[in-house]
């Protein structure tokens, strides 16, 4: 037997043993596919509505936690007025407290100064009166 020969009897015995249905696509695939889109057509049916309900509550949810919840906070402005008069109230009391050391440090070298004066005034009137008394 030659090698065309024993070929072409080994595909027609192929042919022979293989389906009619073999690599036909549409004819195979067609019942799988129904299958699985029923599955899905069912799960659209419950879920899809079950996620509309899901998705209004939520915005009704957030319309009425934005409404009733955002009461109570103070506006972008209120909080930068706010907190601009707190920076201006700490300033002025630390420029207070820094003038008022300044005004004491001062007061104070007034004092030495005049009782330093006074001193020296002291002992110029005990020398010209002619000495110290006892």
């Amino acid at each position: 037997m030659s090698d065309a020969e024993y070929i072409n009897e080994r595909k027609k015995e192929a042919v022979a043993t293989l389906s009619e249905t073999f690599l036909h696509l549409p004819m195979n695939i067609k019942p799988l596919t129904d299958e699985v889109l029923s599955e899905w057509k069912k799960g659209l049916f419950t879920w899809l509505p079950a996620l509309a309900l899901v998705m209004t509550l939520l915005a009704f949810a957030v319309t009425l936690g934005v409404s009733y919840g955002g009461r109570e906070v103070p506006s972008k402005e209120q909080l930068k007025a706010e907190l601009t008069r707190e920076i201006v109230d700490e300033t002025q009391q630390k420029l207070k407290a820094e003038g008022l050391k300044d005004f004491e440090d001062r007061l104070k070298k007034l004092e030495e100064d005049a009782r330093k004066a006074a001193q020296t005034a002291a002992v110029k009137r005990n020398t010209s009166s002619g000495g110290s008394k006892p």
